[in-house]
């Protein structure tokens, strides 16, 4: 069976990191016809409340299990090497990368490009050009364009809706040679996050 690797920045809910649900939705439809891992870093995640263990796969759902990384430099090298054995060992499979500014995402776009991994970037609305525009990154105000040219082209860019990709930077025909879009609805019902709060690691 094929299998999907799902990078996060964290996979939490907002109130104790992370964006919400981080798909959970989405992950959990999924887990009922995929086999899939999660690589995701630990950031914003109140550690007092949450028996956070790094390094570890923990199962997650029934067919999926993830892994937590610290903002380190042990945890950038293992969330690395994790990366590349799951695209060496799993050449047929999906990398889905859940974002595009953090530094997980850049290396993984990256690694992606290098051994031409099936690869899907979901930007979660943050290659809107308003979203550029008031942010207070200056590498994201003022490279966003750039670097979406020289390191996605050769991704599948994911949208889940044609306003979504209307008020992106990739919607100009200029900017679009070379781009695979691609439109998945966003037809997911929205459950309450404390439906999911069993599946994390609180202690």
């Amino acid at each position: 069976m094929n299998k999907i690797l799902h990078v996060c920045s964290s996979f939490m809910p907002a109130d104790i990191g992370g964006p919400a649900y981080c798909g959970a939705e989405l992950l959990l439809g999924l887990d009922k016809v995929y086999i899939q891992e999660i690589l995701s870093f630990s950031g914003g995640i109140n550690k007092k409340e949450w028996n956070i263990k790094y390094n570890l796969y923990a199962p997650i759902f029934t067919n999926s299990k993830i892994i937590f990384f610290s903002f380190s430099l042990f945890g950038y090298i293992h969330f690395i090497y994790r990366l590349i054995l799951f695209i060496i060992h799993n050449r047929r499979s999906h990398v889905v990368i859940h974002g595009i500014h953090n530094v997980p995402y850049l290396i993984s776009t990256f690694l992606c490009n290098i051994f031409r991994a099936k690869s899907y970037i979901i930007p979660h609305g943050t290659l809107s050009e308003n979203c550029i525009q008031v942010s207070s990154n200056f590498l994201v105000k003022n490279f966003t364009l750039l670097y979406a040219k020289v390191f996605l082209r050769y991704h599948n860019i994911v949208f889940s809706n044609k306003n979504e990709y209307s008020m992106s930077v990739l919607s100009k025909p200029s900017e679009l040679k070379g781009f695979k879009i691609n439109f998945i609805p966003n037809i997911l019902s929205t459950r309450s996050l404390f439906e999911y709060i069993d599946f994390l690691p609180k202690k």
